[in-house]
């Protein structure tokens, strides 16, 4: 996939969460979920300390923001980044359409912290990499003991959008 096309996907999803995704990690769990439900916007992840990440999404959003079609601030007093589409992004990246079912997820998760966005998308991988019930609790509590507190939100999201099994 071209990277217009996987900047186009990234422009909707930014215009369906109402135009500003704060965070850059943040980001990164929404496109694996997106992913995860099937919608293709052309990325692999891999498993880092903050989750499920993206080379090369974090290198297309340096590259719309070197074209001057997203901008990416960091919000004062912290170390996160405020990602939005500049004025131009219109006239440069052309919207790919997202299904029906990401446009569910992406309604459900666009206000969640990226804590509980974390939890879920490392309980989503997990299960995509065959932990399931008390296995996946326990592996998640030994890579994730600092998210303990999002887990109940976590796992039930994980049940009703991903069908994942939770006993």
């Amino acid at each position: 996939m071209s990277i217009l096309k996987r900047l186009g996907k990234i422009k909707t999803l930014i215009e369906k969460v109402g135009g500003t995704v704060n965070g850059r990690k943040k980001l990164h769990k929404l496109v694996y979920l997106l992913q995860h439900s099937g919608d293709n916007l052309g990325y692999r992840f891999v498993f880092h300390n903050y989750g499920v990440f993206s080379p090369l999404l974090a290198n297309d959003l340096d590259m719309g923001s070197s074209m001057n079609a997203i901008e990416q601030k960091i919000i004062p007093g912290s170390n996160a980044y405020k990602i939005s589409l500049s004025e131009t992004a219109s006239k440069m990246i052309i919207n790919d359409d997202l299904s029906s079912k990401s446009e569910e997820i992406i309604e459900v998760l666009k206000n969640k912290e990226p804590q509980l966005l974390e939890a879920l998308s490392t309980i989503v991988y997990l299960n995509s990499n065959y932990y399931q019930g008390t296995r996946l609790r326990k592996k998640l509590e030994e890579l994730k003991p600092n998210l303990a507190s999002q887990y109940d939100e976590a796992f039930e999201l994980a049940n009703r959008l991903f069908d994942v099994e939770t006993n």
